[in-house]
């Protein structure tokens, strides 16, 4: 079935935005506009080829585009037009980064984040699109793709570096120093298991960078990427010793500065002056997601507490104790 005459106007004008879009010849950009007409262009495609009336409308706009001396395009490319938009976003260079944050949150609401990452793929031989993936790692998919990707090209390094750990410490620091928004890549890395030997001795230096950072106390507030992490990825992640050794470290060190302020009522724990550490709040946190990441760790954070409740801090180890359910 065809759209009817009175409508077919305003359909054609969705068609020949995305057209003007696509070809570059828009006067502005939209990029909510844009994804709509592109959404509206797929949904008639899709209708059209379910009823077998695909062909005879794609006759209609070839005749349409030729009447008005423009390029004629296949009906293959307004079937997956959301792509060739997506695609022109990220690959142009004129269009600032809020409005490719936008049009990937467009795009993905069209369709879904996977194919936001498949398409990324197809686009990651340009360097430009490879920026824009860093710059919007946040989406799940794309973190994941990102730590693979990541992963990948650092073991290749070490392979053409004849196992140089020393070069290899270098461009991890590099990176860590130039954007710190890729502590999360970094720690999705870890996530990854069953990797070759090299790479594992990659994963093992950057879980070394990641302790390094963790354990200023300067930094506590990258251990919320730590806790947003789902239960499985943080098992992944403290399997790697000095992470795992160095989240102890920091519930140590943080604990014995912490001090207890008495109300009439009731008291609470917090810092002194320009003291520095992890919050009563995000130790209960970590150390309930340390229990439950194998009997080795739970055992070493029990044994914390009882040597520190030996040592003098007796009324906040018990607290942890009795909150942790740790017996």
């Amino acid at each position: 079935m065809e759209p009817e005459e009175s409508d077919f106007s305003v359909l054609l004008q969705n068609f020949v935005e995305i057209f003007k879009f696509c070809e570059g010849l828009a006067d502005s950009v939209d990029a909510e506009a844009v994804f709509q007409s592109a959404k509206i262009v797929e949904n008639t495609c899709s209708k059209l080829e379910s009823v077998g009336a695909l062909e005879d409308f794609e006759n209609k706009l070839n005749e349409f585009w030729v009447l008005k001396g423009l390029k004629v395009l296949p009906i293959q490319f307004f079937k997956r037009v959301a792509d060739e938009v997506l695609c022109r976003f990220m690959t142009d260079g004129t269009f600032s980064d809020t409005s490719v944050k936008c049009a990937i949150n467009q795009f993905i609401l069209i369709r879904s984040e996977e194919d936001f990452v498949k398409l990324v793929k197809r686009l990651s031989n340009t360097q430009h699109s490879v920026e824009l993936l860093k710059r919007n790692s946040d989406l799940t998919g794309v973190l994941d793709y990102n730590a693979e990707r990541l992963l990948e090209q650092l073991t290749k390094q070490l392979v053409e570096t004849n196992g140089s750990t020393e070069e290899l410490d270098s461009t991890i620091s590099n990176i860590f120093s130039n954007n710190w928004d890729r502590l999360k890549v970094f720690i999705k890395v870890l996530c990854l298991t069953n990797r070759c030997d090299l790479s594992q001795c990659v994963q093992n230096l950057i879980a070394i960078h990641i302790s390094n950072i963790v354990r200023n106390p300067e930094n506590i507030n990258f251990f919320s990427h730590f806790l947003d992490l789902a239960d499985d990825d943080f098992n992944k992640v403290v399997y790697w010793k000095p992470l795992s050794e160095t989240l102890i470290k920091m519930i140590e060190f943080s604990l014995e500065h912490l001090k207890c302020n008495y109300t009439d009522s009731s008291y609470s724990w917090g810092y002194s002056g320009s003291e520095k550490g992890l919050s009563f709040d995000i130790i209960t946190a970590l150390i309930n997601k340390l229990k439950k990441s194998g009997p080795e760790i739970n055992i070493k954070i029990k044994e914390l507490l009882q040597r520190l409740k030996a040592e003098g801090f007796e009324i906040i180890a018990e607290d942890f104790l009795r909150i942790c359910k740790i017996k």
